[in-house]
């Protein structure tokens, strides 16, 4: 009996062996042990922005602002970092509101939202808001054909017959095109005389009309240096031989004969006339004159050709090609920098392009939104852009805001700048006419 025991006993010890290497014991701690939840991390509160990118001057703006976190907010807290410094108003919902300021140029806002939840974590976000100026009053004029004095106060305006034997009127106004007044009578013309040009020099209240004699076929060029209370007959000369296209100093005009390729200047008004230059290139030029150095001309030639920019170190006599990297379209205007005439900057079919030395190297520019583009005599350029006008007062390296479309434009561009006026005509179905407005800073 006594090894009976013993063998029950050592198949029992087997047994519990056994249970123990098959991990059927009962002391797994997995099953015995709480479990414990997983602590939750808390999240950065998340800010979104909805508001206007560009507004105009003393416009309301609301920006609103939308803040989402799995804890509670505890604050809210908006700050401005950029732009002229403006006041608003906090509403319920964490948005502002505010009027944008009145800026005489494009201004950036810039403000910024810092939110902040219980447990301490917090968020910063910003947003930019350009601003415009407002547009600046515009005035249209009575009449179109338009040209000012060098006071540019003065202007002078003159209508275009319809047809032979109607009678033309030269007007004048003293006040910048609020009140007019005729200076030129209408018995001065006969049946086939009519006035075809005005023209204005450097000399304050010089005028010269150009009229056209149909029968005789003669142009007449009429002087006044009186602001045109009196007129004197200085020239005639036939129809087709002389086109007068710029004037030169105090007393030197330039025309070029499309007939004879020649280049032609006048000391005496017109009265007489002396050939410079005879060349093939000559003819379908337009002449521009740097105000620093009286010896130099440029001729620049729209037609397709190799020599769409010419320039003259002896005032006119010989020229030297300069058109190495421009298009063989030829080039339509020319704006000379009045501190460095060496720096010039030229349009063409194909956009704008710059030299900085007199035209042996032209670069591009990157002025693909420019329409058109105009030099006021102190030398500043006004661009046409899109839906306003830009002004460039360092020869187009920066432009500032100063003019917007007004409504119904389809073809707006610049007439004529001064230091204190803006002319500028206006193409579109409903206000076609002439404009003006004030150069510099919007009117307050």
């Amino acid at each position: 009996m006594a090894s009976a025991l013993k063998q029950n006993c050592a198949l029992l010890t087997l047994s519990a062996l056994l249970l123990t290497g098959c991990g059927g014991g009962g002391n797994d701690s997995s099953n015995s042990a709480i479990q414990t939840p997983k602590k939750q991390i808390n999240s950065a509160p998340n800010i979104v922005f909805e508001s206007p990118n560009k507004v105009m001057g003393e416009q309301s703006v609301i920006i609103s602002a939308t803040i989402t976190d799995d804890q509670q907010i505890s604050s809210v807290n908006w700050k401005q970092v950029a732009g002229k410094e403006i006041k608003w108003t906090v509403q319920e919902n964490n948005s502002i509101t505010f009027q944008a300021p009145h800026l005489p140029d494009i201004e950036v806002l810039e403000l910024e939202l810092t939110a902040k939840d219980n447990q301490g974590l917090t968020t910063t976000k910003s947003i930019k808001l350009e601003v415009e100026p407002l547009p600046t009053p515009i005035k249209k004029l009575k009449f179109d054909n338009m040209i000012r004095d060098v006071d540019p106060s003065i202007l002078y305006s003159f209508s275009r017959p319809q047809f032979i034997g109607e009678k033309t009127q030269l007007m004048r106004s003293n006040d910048a095109g609020d009140t007019w007044e005729q200076i030129y009578q209408d018995e001065l013309f006969d049946d086939s005389d009519y006035m075809h040009q005005i023209i204005t020099s450097s000399i304050p209240g010089h005028l010269i009309i150009r009229t056209l004699n149909v029968k005789q076929r003669k142009y007449t060029f009429i002087h006044s240096f009186d602001y045109g209370k009196s007129f004197d007959q200085s020239s005639q000369v036939e129809l087709d031989s002389l086109s007068i296209k710029y004037f030169f100093d105090r007393k030197t005009m330039w025309s070029i004969n499309y007939n004879d390729h020649t280049l032609n200047k006048s000391d005496d008004f017109g009265k007489t006339w002396q050939t410079v230059n005879q060349s093939d290139y000559i003819p379908y030029s337009r002449i521009v004159f740097p105000k620093s150095n009286d010896n130099i001309l440029f001729l620049t030639k729209s037609d397709q050709s190799n020599e769409a920019f010419l320039i003259s170190y002896d005032n006119g006599k010989s020229f030297e090609n300069r058109s190495t990297g421009l298009p063989v379209t030829g080039v339509s205007t020319a704006y000379i920098n009045p501190d460095d005439y060496k720096n010039i900057i030229v349009g063409s079919a194909y956009g704008f392009f710059e030299t900085q030395d007199a035209g042996i190297t032209w670069d591009a520019l990157n002025w693909d939104n420019t329409n058109r583009l105009v030099q006021s005599h102190s030398g500043d350029l006004y661009r046409h852009i899109e839906s306003r006008f830009e002004m460039s007062t360092d020869f187009g390296k920066t432009w500032q805001y100063r003019y917007a479309n007004p409504e119904g434009g389809l073809d707006l561009y610049i007439m004529s700048i001064h230091d204190n006026f803006f002319y500028f005509r206006l193409d579109g179905p409903s206000d076609h006419g002439t404009y003006r407005g004030f150069k510099g800073t919007p009117q307050e």
